[in-house]
């Protein structure tokens, strides 16, 4: 049987949209490499930056410079990792809500899940539906545990980097999934810091790259398993079978 056009475009534009959140930071890292401070003064705006339609702020290009070249590499790896959480949160919305609407009836622990439940929830009907997929990469399928810790993980930074200033919260640790068949992942700077003074997340690219790896090996896997047991199409998404490169066009502009 053929895939569900519906949940493939779902699969790809996600997938797509992954690869471009690693490609941009990788392409911002390397701008970052190759700074000429000259030409980044006069790039900028002179004396005011934008503020609200009303309002400008009168601000120092070198005090911009200056505080953000030292730390550019974490706010860089910040701002990809809640791109890659948002894309991976819509993916699943949207996978949860295509079902819901073909009578597929996702769940979690028995009780009916739509596209508007808590990411957290999504995240655990997403491992429980793809710990049961048995088309495509076996080794892939065994990492499963770890692999969900993982985009747990990034689930809980992102909470901490846009609702807690970037540091790490009372629930960084207490919110993490809970079960038999996900291993917990904790940042190791958290795990060594002490908890009587605020701790900063401090993110780095290679970081990022794992993140990333764990958020598309899932993405696939999930895919394959929504494919074979919803639609009966038991042959994995193979981008040389689907004659599908990278296409950095796409990726970024959708053309």
């Amino acid at each position: 049987m053929a895939r569900n056009s519906e949940i493939q475009n779902v699969f790809e534009i996600a997938d797509d949209s992954l690869q471009g959140v690693l490609g941009n930071h990788y392409y911002v890292m390397a701008l970052y490499q190759q700074r000429e401070r000259a030409k980044l003064l006069e790039s900028l705006p002179q004396v005011a930056i934008p503020h609200t339609f009303s309002w400008i702020r009168y601000y120092d290009r070198a005090d911009l410079i200056n505080s953000l070249e030292p730390i550019l590499e974490f706010v860089q790896s910040r701002q990809s990792l809640v791109a890659m959480v948002c894309v991976f949160e819509a993916a699943l919305s949207s996978f949860v809500s295509h079902l819901a609407s073909l009578g597929q009836e996702p769940r979690v622990d028995g009780e009916l899940i739509g596209g508007d439940a808590s990411y957290k929830r999504k995240i655990i009907w997403a491992h429980s539906r793809a710990l049961t997929c048995d088309t495509g990469d076996k080794t892939a399928i065994d990492r499963l545990p770890g692999t969900f810790g993982i985009i747990d993980n990034a689930r809980r930074l992102r909470n901490d980097i846009v609702h807690n200033r970037g540091f790490y919260g009372d629930r960084y640790e207490t919110d993490a999934i809970r079960s038999e068949s996900v291993v917990v992942d904790f940042d190791e700077e958290y795990q060594s810091q002490s908890r009587d003074a605020p701790c900063a997340i401090r993110l780095t690219t290679p970081r990022i790259v794992n993140f990333s790896r764990s958020h598309i090996e899932a993405l696939h896997i999930l895919h394959n398993e929504i494919q074979r047991h919803c639609f009966g199409h038991s042959e994995p998404y193979d981008y040389s079978k689907e004659n599908k490169g990278i296409g950095w066009g796409r990726v970024f502009s959708g053309i």
